[in-house]
């Protein structure tokens, strides 16, 4: 039988699966070739392509981070190991602190390196922060393979990007006079995250509060406490005045710290509170 001629249907395949949006089909198909299968390097670049996008798309970021670092050994061009790299902190950028330190424990040097990177480029720092902790990375990880170029564009997004969140919590009423504007705000989160590539999007959570505002803060505690690092809600100005930090403008500002918990940030908020009322004045015949 021609080993290579099956491979490369198995490859078809696992693709095809891929674009129906069937990760765990598509991993199953793309599976290593037997060692007596000649392999091309075009054919093993491929492969650990459609393995590590498979992997993304299941959830397994760990899994895809190492047929990144598979593929990277196959590359030569400097510019295809730089987006390469940036795929790879772009791939266990959603996951949480904890699990990056825990993971980093056990973890092989070279994938341990990328797992302490993506944590200081998760965390917001300053120019002279960033650099500490780079010089540290580096003292640790001397033969990591990083390039400078993936370094200096992590320097130039913290510096000119605010930290994208890798959790979102919505927090909306679902019942009472709040309940039609609720509905729209909360197509309009499922519409734009669908909308987004499964690499760039968030987790994203819906929490309900009483359209009164009377337990408001002890859910914005419990999203925060889950994770959450950014708020979005409530709808009802009741609901906004035990989240708002005093001083904040228009209603946006850091969430207050639930007591017990350790996080090494806070999250941020922004109040939704003036959307009903200006979509009322927007609205002929509202």
């Amino acid at each position: 039988p021609d080993l290579q001629l099956a491979f490369r249907q198995r490859l078809a395949l696992g693709e095809l699966a891929l674009l129906r949006a069937r990760p765990e089909e598509a991993i199953r198909q793309l599976g290593s070739p037997s060692a007596e299968t000649p392999l091309t390097q075009d054919l093993m670049l491929r492969m650990h392509r459609l393995r590590a996008d498979s992997f993304i798309l299941s959830g397994n970021a760990l899994e895809a981070a190492n047929e990144l670092m598979l593929l990277e050994s196959l590359l030569a061009d400097e510019t295809a190991i730089a987006t390469n790299q940036a795929k790879i902190l772009q791939t266990l950028a959603p996951l949480s602190d904890q699990a990056l330190e825990q993971m980093q424990i056990l973890a092989p040097e070279v994938l341990a390196g990328w797992l302490a990177l993506t944590r200081i480029a998760k965390t917001p720092l300053g120019a002279a922060q960033f650099q500490r902790q780079i010089t540290e990375w580096r003292t640790r990880f001397a033969e990591h393979p990083v390039l400078s170029q993936t370094i200096d564009r992590l320097r130039t997004r913290l510096a000119v990007e605010p930290l994208r969140p890798t959790k979102i919590a919505v927090l909306l009423p679902t019942s009472g006079p709040f309940t039609d504007p609720s509905n729209a705000v909360r197509d309009g989160f499922l519409a734009a995250y669908y909308a987004d590539t499964p690499l760039n999007r968030p987790k994203l959570a819906f929490y309900s509060v009483d359209s009164e505002g009377s337990d408001a803060e002890q859910v914005l505690e419990t999203a925060v406490a889950e994770g959450a690092e950014l708020i979005v809600g409530p709808l009802a100005k009741a609901s906004v005045t035990p989240c708002c930090p005093a001083g904040t403008a228009a209603g946006t500002g850091p969430c207050p710290q639930p007591s017990g918990t350790q996080r090494s940030n806070s999250a941020t908020y922004q109040s939704l509170s003036g959307w009903p009322a200006a979509r009322r004045r927007g609205t002929p015949g509202g």
